[in-house]
């Protein structure tokens, strides 16, 4: 069935997925459509052949999916925008704003519509995102199962219900940023012994990636994989023991604690 989206927010996550879903033919270019105040996020979208509007009431007017990509400090502005245009309530919405309620959008637009909420994470922009998604109840099955197929052909997705998105913010949209500092740590750490970046870096990137493939595929559990590791008074043992007496995994625990804390308060527009 022929489908035309509109993104509200041309920024880098909007043209990850805009880029993913042509180079898998979810979409064709004709069938997207953008608007962005700060009109130099078109540059990145040009060689795209999508549609680059002018205003955001030629956004709206052209899809069947509007797509809020926007960040959550700016979503009440873009939804008081939307809120101006002939015929915005015939409209489906995904939003892709960390924190953001299906309600607190219906309170800002003053009426009951079909929302569907996500929470992508920044590797969309290499080909390898991953999406949580959840609707409200005026969605229908089908208009939830195209967003849902949509997306599972770019990414790795999860069906949850709107009560468990604020948590998975810190599992599926924060959690590369805690990947990124344990490789800048195994880095600082490699050079610290001696090392320049350009010698160990492959083999930092291929340890983490063969690791988790080993999780993966390997029908292993996660402790019989570290006591593959591990040998008995070995280097990896004394690492091990370095890491529980700094409490490295407690504090991701803290700190995937502080991600949900942060986005409850989000939602309550703090």
């Amino acid at each position: 069935m022929a489908k035309n989206y509109s993104f509200i927010g041309a920024g880098n996550m909007a043209g990850a997925i805009i880029k993913s879903f042509l180079l898998n033919g979810v979409s064709a270019p004709n069938a997207i459509a953008a608007f962005d105040i700060d009109k130099n996020k078109y540059n990145t979208l040009k060689e795209t052949g999508i549609i680059l509007c002018n205003d955001i009431s030629e956004a709206i007017s052209f899809a069947d999916y509007v797509v809020l990509a926007v960040k959550p400090q700016f979503i009440l502005s873009t939804l008081e925008m939307i809120k101006a245009v002939l015929g915005f309530e015939n409209k489906i919405y995904v939003s892709i704003a960390a924190g953001i309620t299906t309600e607190f959008i219906e309170d800002a637009l003053s009426i009951k519509l079909p929302i569907i909420r996500t929470i992508p994470n920044t590797p969309f922009l290499v080909g390898m995102g991953a999406i949580a998604l959840s609707k409200n109840v005026r969605v229908s099955n089908m208009d939830f199962e195209t967003v849902h197929n949509d997306f599972s052909l770019v990414a790795a997705t999860a069906v949850l219900q709107e009560n468990q998105m604020n948590q998975i913010v810190s599992v599926n949209g924060s959690s590369p940023a805690y990947v990124f500092k344990f490789i800048r740590a195994m880095l600082d750490g490699a050079m610290a012994q001696g090392f320049s970046e350009d010698q160990v870096k492959e083999l930092i990137f291929r340890s983490i990636e063969g690791s988790v493939e080993m999780v993966r595929s390997s029908g292993f559990s996660l402790q019989q994989l570290i006591d593959m590791v591990t040998s008995k008074k070995g280097t990896t043992e004394k690492a091990i023991e370095t890491l529980d007496q700094n409490s490295f995994e407690e504090s991701i625990k803290l700190a995937m604690n502080a991600c949900t804390k942060r986005a409850i308060e989000l939602a309550e527009g703090k």
